[in-house]
């Protein structure tokens, strides 16, 4: 039976006919048997999401093979399993009728968002948070908005028939082929009271439907390549579109379209001569490509303007690199613009509320109001950045983020900041990507409040304040000897950059953190290499289950056991993750590692020879010394 903790709702409300649904689980040790019965019952799901937050990924390869077999014969076709944890995700999608799953990893919500707008709201009830989910990054929304639906030739006749006044109906009464998706919204949230969410399920119907060339597709696409500012090919757009299937292509091959010295304006003729888009989509791939796919362009900032009878909709992208952060934020306020500017790098966001060109709102993740300032002017170098007339979002929209100071005021401090910072890395070896461990504070130095007069600056040899001796605790408490700082400081998450550097440099002036003699590569490497050697003698699946064995024996089944994987090729690793989540330190974890390979050699020692064994791992070691 299905347990307590499986959902099964609709991902559309019962108004909505579009026929997508969702099968919430929780990852665990019924999961397969509830995939089974999910198989039996012979329903399929568009979407599967798996919540993986307690356990993460760290689960058996044979599940995750076991997994894959049975998604295949629950998904539709183009559906996706998702794995979530707290932070990111994971998915395989089944390509076609035949099964064929790909692998797509993402590093934030945000990624998962942009790949599908419409888990937003599904994803914030499975991971139970209470405060508000950042939406889907303004660079695919900027792509989505500006995109113009176009008619096929059964939308143009059932744009003519229809007469019911469902939501669907009003949707297709506005599209003429035109109108980009901004002025849609517009027109239908003013007349009809729809939000944009329900008009973006609407033109995924009639895209469904086959009366609008597909949009959603190539959105994802879009925002990948122009994060990479990667160019990409006519034939790269189609596919990644959907506007023609693989068969389709290999038509044009055969008829000779893609041959070189074939531009695109000729291949754009076959298109329309075997009918696989009509002149008005035609006009729209060639619009995408030169705004999206021209190599030379990439650089460059980009201002577009998407016009309706309604409304203006002025959108400007471009990268950092071209203008630094405080440049940029200046040219906004100095143009007095309104709007919401976005900056993302990796899985960073950075977001600030223009009213007439006074900064209202800003935050980076969890760092909000003066301090995001800070955080951007004084630490960001790349990223991609997007401005649009709009309103906030609501996660940007509150108190918190709100500026108490004016932004010259601001700048000014980001640059005494990024001084500092530079300064305090100088007295790190390997700077951001230092790993750094905790020592004893027997005296409690950071447990007191107030000035401390135990704890020392290191440029003047003054006290240090309250607040600052509670940041460096907070820094401290995070110090394994596993992780790099940048890593660390993106842990705490309310910490800036600058914060964070400076709380390192003061805490291994005043010895209570240090630079590790040894890393945990050396003795991994060093186990492995044993490993490898005693299993080209007593063979690999042998030498792999004494490693299991042993790894049971030393630690058995507890939280730190989890840490170590083991691979199909008797490999061993350790899962950053999960290291952190049991709150592991390196001597520990260098501890395990040696308890570990003592329990690996009694049993191997049982099988070989002794005088064999022990030659290995003298060879071992003596290419390690040298």
């Amino acid at each position: 039976m299905l347990s307590g903790q499986t959902r099964s709702v609709s991902a559309l409300s019962a108004d909505q006919n579009a026929g997508e649904s969702i099968c919430i689980l929780t990852n665990g040790p019924n999961l397969i048997e509830e995939l089974t019965e999910l198989q039996a019952n012979k329903r399929k799901f568009e979407i599967l999401l798996i919540d993986s937050q307690k356990s993460g990924f760290l689960f058996p390869v044979e599940i995750f093979f076991e997994t894959t077999t049975l998604v295949k014969q629950i998904l539709e076709v183009e559906g996706s399993v998702i794995f979530l944890t707290s932070n990111r995700a994971l998915a395989l999608k089944k390509e076609s009728l035949l099964g064929n799953l790909s692998l797509h990893t993402f590093a934030s919500y945000s990624e998962l968002f942009d790949h599908s707008p419409d888990l937003t709201r599904h994803v914030q009830a499975t991971t139970a948070k209470t405060e508000i989910l950042p939406e889907n990054t303004d660079l695919t929304q900027q792509i989505l908005m500006s995109s113009v639906p176009v008619l096929k030739e059964a939308g143009i006749k059932a744009k003519g028939i229809r007469q019911a006044t469902s939501k669907s109906t009003m949707v297709l009464s506005v599209i003429d082929s035109f109108t980009p998706i901004s002025a849609i919204c517009l027109r239908l949230s003013e007349n009809q009271n729809l939000t944009n969410e329900q008009i973006w399920q609407e033109i995924k119907a009639l895209e469904l439907d086959k009366l609008i060339y597909p949009i959603f597709p190539k959105i994802p696409f879009l925002v990948n390549c122009f994060r990479s500012r990667s160019s990409f090919t006519l034939k790269d757009y189609l596919l990644a579109a959907q506007l023609v299937t693989q068969s389709q292509f290999d038509e044009l091959m055969v008829g000779g379209a893609f041959k070189p010295g074939k531009d695109a304006t000729y291949i754009g003729g076959q298109l329309l001569k075997l009918q696989y888009i009509n002149a008005r989509q035609l006009e729209v791939v060639m619009q995408d490509l030169a705004f999206y796919g021209q190599k030379a362009s990439l650089e460059s900032n980009k201002l577009i303007k998407t016009s309706g009878d309604e409304s203006q909709l002025q959108t400007l992208v471009g990268y950092l690199g071209t203008t630094d952060p405080a440049n940029l934020l200046q040219n906004f306020a100095q143009n007095r613009d309104t709007g919401v500017l976005s900056v993302e790098h990796r899985d960073a966001h950075f977001r600030a509320h223009f009213e007439e060109g006074r900064l209202v709102h800003v935050r980076v993740g969890k760092i909000t109001g003066n301090k995001a300032i800070i955080e951007f002017a004084s630490a960001w170098r790349e990223g991609i950045f997007v401005f649009i007339q709009r309103k906030p979002p609501p996660d940007l929209a509150i108190e918190a983020c709100k500026l108490t100071k004016n932004l010259d005021k601001l700048l000014l401090e980001a640059a005494l900041a990024k001084d500092n910072m530079d300064q305090d890395l100088l007295a790190l070896p390997k700077k951001l990507d230092v790993i750094l461990e905790k020592l004893p504070d027997p005296r409690k130095f950071l447990d007191q409040d107030g000035i401390q007069t135990a704890i020392k600056d290191p440029k003047d040899n003054s006290p240090i304040a309250g607040k600052e001796i509670a940041q460096m605790k907070r820094l401290w408490a995070e110090l394994d000897g596993l992780t790099k700082l940048s890593d660390v400081i993106k842990r705490l998450g309310d910490v800036t950059r600058y914060e964070g550097v400076r709380s390192a440099h003061l805490l291994v002036y005043n010895g209570l953190s240090h630079v590790p003699d040894t890393d945990l590569m050396q003795p991994l490497e060093k186990f492995n290499l044993i490993c490898r050697h005693i299993g080209e003698r007593i063979g690999l699946e042998r030498g792999t289950a004494f490693l299991r064995l042993s790894l049971r024996d030393s630690l058995g089944y507890s939280a730190r056991a989890r840490l170590y994987i083991i691979t199909s090729a008797g490999e061993l690793g350790i899962d950053q993750g999960a290291a952190h989540s049991a709150h592991a330190s390196l001597s520990q974890v260098l501890q395990d590692v040696e308890d570990w390979q003592v329990k690996y050699i009694e049993y191997v020692s049982q099988e070989m020879n002794p005088e064999e064994l022990m030659t290995i791992i003298q060879e071992v070691h003596m290419n390690q010394l040298n």
